[in-house]
């Protein structure tokens, strides 16, 4: 019975010293894949930082930005951005 499986990035993927996904890893993903598991991506990441490993692991769908960006392959299914204000908020609050 297919399952959906859903991979983070840091400290699951990622070989941190490295800055790789191990090719044991993506062989294990080709093999889930093969057995028609729904392979899913899920990080806090920007999608930007996100999307030279989600190309790597070629998943069904891509979950960034802590669930506000969310991708069915290169299409997005749903997407939040934080309004101007708000991140001028952040930014003015940081400072």
């Amino acid at each position: 019975m297919p399952n959906d499986v859903m991979f983070d990035i840091d400290n699951a993927l990622l070989h941190h010293r490295m800055l790789t996904i191990p090719p044991s890893a993506l062989t294990a993903i080709d093999e889930l894949k093969r057995e028609g598991h729904t392979v899913v991506v899920a990080t806090g990441r920007a999608h930007g930082h996100a999307k030279p490993f989600i190309d790597q692991v070629r998943p069904t769908y891509a979950i960034t930005q802590n669930g506000a960006r969310i991708l069915h392959g290169e299409q997005p299914v749903l997407s939040i951005p934080l309004p101007r204000r708000r991140l001028v908020e952040l930014f003015d609050w940081i400072a």
